[in-house]
C-alpha cells in the first residue's frame, strides 16, 4: 500500500505540541501595515508579538495561497511518493479550496500513478484543526486511503465550534459588524457569540456581557451540544491564556474530561487576523450541525 500523507491549512490553528510524521500544513503569509511576514522577507512574528501589533492598532491582512505556492507544495509531497489528502479551509470563506482544486487537477495530470484529494473541512480554525486530529487517529489505526476519504467526509459535520472576541472592531473591520452596532458593543462590554453552520458560515448565536459570561455561555453550548464521549477539546486564545485556563476547567468539571483530553494553544494569526488579540475558541465533537443564517448583526 502507498504511503499518503494528510495536509492542511495555516488557518486550522493545529496545535503545535501535536505535530506527528506524514502531516503538513500549507504555510501562509500575512501583512501588516504594509510589511510581509512570511519567513522570506521578514520573519513571521511570535504570537504575543502579532497580537500586541494589532492591540496597537495596526492593520493585518491575509491573502489567499497562491496557485504557484500551492502546487510547488504539493508537488513535492507528490514527487516523495505520497499520495495526499488535504483538508481545507471552506469555499465559502475563502477561495484557496477552489484554488487546490485547479492544482489537485493539475498534478493527477502530471503524476497519475498518484492519488491526490481535496476536501472542503465545512469548518473554521480549531474546528478544523480537530477534523485533522480526528483524521489522523485514523490514519493511525490503519485506515487504508479510501476509507479515510470516507471517514473525513462522514465526521466533518461532527466538529462543534464556539468562540467570542473581545473587540468587536475587528468583526466591524472584517466586514461582519456594522460599525455603529461594534462602537456599541465595544463600550458596553458586550460579547457576541459565534459557532460554524453546516457549511462553513459564520453565525452569530447569542451576545452577552462581559468575559465571564461568555466563557460559561461556551460550556453550555457545549453541553447542549456534545455528542458523546469527549475523545478531544481544543481550546485557542489570542494571547489571553487565563481565560483559556478558566475555560478548560469549567469543560473539565462539567465533562469530567482529564487534561490530557484538552489541549491549549494560540489562535494563529491568519484567523487572528479577523478576530484580534482576547479572543476565545473551542471545537469538541458535536452533534450534526444544521444550515443556518450567516453571521450578521
Amino acid at each position: 500500500m502507498k504511503n499518503y500523507v494528510i495536509t492542511t491549512d495555516a488557518t486550522a490553528d493545529y496545535p503545535t505540541s501535536l505535530a506527528e510524521k506524514n502531516f503538513y500544513v500549507i504555510p501562509m503569509s500575512y501583512v501588516i501595515d504594509g510589511t510581509l511576514y512570511d519567513d522570506i522577507h521578514n520573519k513571521k512574528l511570535s504570537p504575543v508579538d502579532f497580537f500586541n501589533e494589532l492591540q496597537s492598532g495596526k492593520f493585518s491582512s491575509t491573502s489567499m495561497v497562491s496557485h504557484d505556492e500551492a502546487t510547488n507544495f504539493f508537488e513535492k509531497l507528490l514527487k516523495d511518493g505520497n499520495d495526499i489528502i488535504h483538508i481545507a479551509f471552506p469555499p465559502v470563506l475563502s477561495g484557496c479550496y477552489d484554488c487546490y482544486l485547479q492544482v489537485a487537477e493539475e498534478l493527477r495530470v502530471r503524476y497519475p500513478e498518484r492519488k491526490f484529494e481535496v476536501i472542503d473541512s465545512r469548518s473554521a480554525s480549531i474546528g478544523e484543526g480537530l477534523l485533522v486530529w480526528y483524521a489522523l487517529r485514523n490514519r493511525e489505526k490503519g485506515a487504508s486511503y479510501e476509507n479515510e476519504l470516507v471517514y473525513i467526509s462522514d465526521i466533518r459535520d461532527n466538529m462543534g465550534h464556539i468562540f467570542t472576541v473581545d473587540d468587536p472592531m475587528h468583526l466591524y473591520r472584517g466586514g461582519r459588524l456594522k460599525k455603529t452596532t461594534a462602537v456599541v458593543a465595544k463600550t458596553l462590554k458586550i460579547k457576541p457569540i459565534i459557532t460554524v453552520n453546516a457549511v462553513g458560515e459564520l453565525v452569530q448565536i447569542g451576545k452577552v456581557v462581559g468575559r465571564k459570561a461568555a466563557l460559561n455561555y461556551m460550556v453550555d453550548y457545549m453541553k447542549t451540544n456534545h455528542k458523546g464521549k469527549q475523545d478531544m477539546v481544543f481550546i485557542q486564545h489570542a494571547d489571553n491564556l487565563e481565560d483559556a485556563l478558566i475555560l478548560k476547567q469549567k469543560v473539565m468539571d462539567a465533562f469530567k474530561i482529564t487534561e490530557d483530553n484538552i489541549v491549549i494553544d494560540f489562535v494563529g494569526p491568519i484567523i487572528g487576523s479577523h478576530l484580534g488579540k482576547g479572543t476565545i475558541t473551542m471545537s469538541f465533537r458535536s452533534k450534526d450541525r444544521h444550515p443556518m443564517k450567516k453571521f450578521d448583526d
